[in-house]
């Protein structure tokens, strides 16, 4: 146990150190903890089902190994993830598709990487191919995991998960 003279000093020092931050302005306080904390990148994934309970599938054409994967990509600075996920979906395949759910949120093990998944309607429109994707296809659940490129598979057994419990 800590003396009483060192737990009067540290709570000296926090209290000194919490007056001189509320005296910092809000935009440098803003900056400072921007700088000090760690960053994650943001991506968004919609999980689309047919009337068969199949997953839908893009061919991703700068995916070598394994090129299938879940709809999606990156958030942009200044929308939200179902914002991305609906812009995504138009820049990679032509299709519109509303959002029907938030199913779960998943960090990847391996990098400072957070995906937003949702559950999203059947893709609206006439699919057209695009420089990020070059086809698609409906696999059964099941069968999904082993297709998937790294960085989805994974997180795939989060969104099984979820998946199964709606």
């Amino acid at each position: 146990m800590a003396a009483p003279s060192q737990c009067m000093a540290t709570l000296m020092a926090g209290t000194l150190t919490l007056t001189l931050w509320r005296r910092i302005p809000a935009k440098l306080q803003w900056a400072i903890k921007w700088l000090m904390l760690p960053k994650h990148l943001v991506g968004a994934v919609a999980v689309i089902r047919n009337e068969r309970n199949e997953l839908l599938l893009f061919k991703h054409s700068y995916q070598q190994d394994k090129p299938w994967g879940l709809p999606g990509g990156w958030v942009n600075a200044g929308e939200s993830p179902a914002q991305a996920i609906v812009r995504e979906l138009k820049e990679e395949s032509g299709c519109s598709v509303e959002i029907i759910r938030l199913l779960v949120a998943c960090e990847s093990p391996r990098r400072n990487h957070l995906t937003v998944v949702f559950v999203c309607s059947q893709p609206r429109g006439q699919f057209v191919a695009s420089t990020e994707v070059t086809d698609f296809r409906y696999l059964p659940l099941a069968d999904v995991e082993g297709c998937l490129e790294q960085s989805q598979a994974d997180i795939f057994s989060e969104i099984r998960s979820a998946l199964e419990r709606l």
